[in-house]
């Protein structure tokens, strides 16, 4: 059976462009108006770390199954890198509030001076992004980190909604992609 990753069939399991539309599916189908600003971070989070992996698989042309099957660990570099290539519209900061991890080295500390809401700091020793508040209340859950992830939804979920839709981009660079046969 040939690999499906790239076929831009919108019912075909398994490939780019049903995994990109099931985001938004799942997102309507949640009715996150009605959900807690925690709750909706999550499953935003959740989300974001889909659809990174599309964009990685998309800009290097790989089998979805190097990134959905395995234990794939995402990194800031590829994923701004992809973005790049695939052209869609958001910015390095914007990714980095999302997915820089303690791993990310120097950038972590540049959060500190490029902080556009000051207050999301105010009473922090480091500043927090979505990847490491995620993994706080998913590995390390209790009252401090769930203060945390109160304290800084509202911002970043801002940036994680505004992320997600690129799945409309990468859905039009596939379809554009397979008509020109790249």
């Amino acid at each position: 059976m040939a690999d499906p990753s790239f076929d831009i069939h919108p019912k075909t399991k398994g490939s780019y462009r049903r995994r990109a539309e099931d985001i938004d599916r799942v997102l309507r189908n949640l009715r996150l108006e009605g959900l807690s600003r925690e709750a909706t971070f999550l499953i935003y989070y959740f989300a974001c770390e889909k659809l990174a992996k599309i964009i990685i698989g998309v800009s290097t042309k790989k089998p979805a199954s190097n990134y959905f099957e395995k234990n794939y660990s995402l990194r800031i570099n590829n994923i701004k890198l992809s973005c790049k290539k695939l052209g869609t519209p958001v910015s390095e900061e914007d990714i980095d509030w999302i997915f820089t991890s303690a791993c990310d080295g120097p950038k972590w500390k540049l959060f500190l001076s490029s902080a556009p809401d000051t207050w999301i700091l105010s009473s922090l020793k480091s500043p927090k992004s979505a990847r490491w508040l995620r993994n706080k209340m998913v590995h390390d859950i209790g009252p401090t980190h769930a203060k945390l992830t109160r304290q800084h939804a509202m911002f970043l979920n801002r940036k994680m909604k505004k992320f997600l839709s690129l799945s409309t981009a990468v859905v039009r660079y596939l379809e554009v992609g397979h008509k020109t046969g790249s």
